[in-house]
């Protein structure tokens, strides 16, 4: 009863003994789930086996994903900042982390740290220049109302000359 409610393999094979005139057939009925225990045992390892290796894979491209994204996103921000001609550098920052690395990544960071750096150096010679340029615009500016005070004094120095020749002219005549 147990066996009419499952699948059965059946194999007949005819043979015959010594020399007996009959045909002798023997039989194997086998039950289909022992036929098929060791594949299935065999299936169900690899489902589990490719199950495991995908979640590994997964796992090992969220990480490696993270360690690049990241670092880029950190860049980014810096390069903002600096797009906005905001050139400070702290040292906290997280982009700093990765100024050590010696990938893509650090190279870009040490690059804009060397941006940053040459910038404020560009900036600072910059102001002081500018700031040496005032004080000789100062300067030029006092010599030039000094030269104007004294080119006013010869003119008049001059105008009284002139006065007095002609005052001395009068006389004469």
């Amino acid at each position: 009863s147990e066996s009419a409610n499952r699948n059965m393999f059946k194999s007949f094979a005819p043979f015959s003994i010594g020399g007996t005139e009959g045909n002798w057939t023997f039989g194997t009925v086998v039950p289909e789930e022992e036929i098929f225990a060791a594949l299935n045992k065999t299936i169900r390892n690899q489902i589990l086996i490719a199950v495991f290796s995908l979640l590994i894979i997964g796992l090992a491209i969220l990480f490696i994903s993270d360690r690049i994204t990241k670092p880029i996103l950190a860049v980014t921000k810096v390069i903002n900042k600096q797009a906005d001609l905001d050139f400070s550098f702290n040292k906290d920052s997280a982009v700093m982390k990765y100024l050590g690395r010696k990938d893509e990544v650090g190279i870009m960071v040490k690059s804009l740290k060397t941006m940053q750096e040459n910038v404020v150096d560009f900036i600072t010679k910059t102001s002081d220049a500018a700031e040496q340029v005032a004080a000789s615009s100062e300067e030029l500016t006092a010599t030039s109302q000094q030269a104007a005070t004294a080119s006013e004094e010869v003119a008049r120095t001059i105008e009284e000359i002139a006065r007095g020749a002609n005052d001395q002219a009068k006389d004469t005549e």
